[in-house]
């Protein structure tokens, strides 16, 4: 049985890896109401998503007032209000 799960455990771990990994960038014009963001677009890689998000609060001179995240794989689940939820987020 245990030779099983590590089995599937395994093989669940390769599949995650084979999959291309999306990042959204997400902007917060206003770091003090997180209910308004605006997406910026799906990204191959952290370090892309990154730079997109700085550089459009650079842009519009939101530095000091703004924040960004940036989602790994998101997707929208309904029946939780189209509440986006991803895999993880990084800053």
């Amino acid at each position: 049985m245990k030779i099983q799960f590590f089995t599937i455990l395994a093989m669940a771990s390769f599949l995650s890896s084979c999959k291309n990994d999306r990042w959204e960038a997400i902007v917060y014009e206003d770091k003090s109401d997180l209910s308004e963001y605006k997406i910026l677009g799906v990204f191959d890689s952290l370090e892309n998503c990154r730079d997109e998000a700085v550089t459009y609060l650079y842009n519009n001179n939101l530095q000091s007032v703004g924040d960004y995240e940036c989602g790994l794989n998101c997707e929208f689940r309904e029946g939780w209000g189209n509440t986006r939820i991803c895999e993880k987020t990084e800053h």
